[in-house]
């Protein structure tokens, strides 16, 4: 059986006013912030750029997925899904992030 392979942005649309882009979801390794920060950076080179600028979350897409909100860039970083339902105290540094939302 062929895996399925991902798409690399996923813009998802609402009718709100009228259809418009509200978020897209990033899956490509080459789309990185100017720090450098993107799909397979760990939790803690994101600490060493934006050290108390960042907080925890849950994601809206992967039910149970810890994120990491970077509100002034409005960038939400998720965690490898291993990491999901744990105590966001005890994530390691080394955790990779698989996808980045922009909104």
């Amino acid at each position: 059986m062929e895996k399925k392979q991902q798409p690399n942005l996923i813009a998802e649309i609402t009718q709100k006013e009228d259809w418009t882009v509200w978020r897209i979801r990033v899956y490509d390794k080459r789309f990185r912030t100017k720090e450098g920060i993107g799909i397979g950076s760990t939790f803690d080179e994101l600490k060493s750029f934006y050290r108390e600028k960042y907080e925890f979350g849950w994601s809206s897409h992967n039910e149970g997925m810890i994120c990491v909100r970077v509100r002034e860039m409005k960038l939400h970083f998720e965690l490898d899904s291993r990491f999901s339902n744990k105590r966001r105290d005890s994530i390691p540094d080394s955790t990779k992030f698989i996808s980045v939302v922009v909104r």
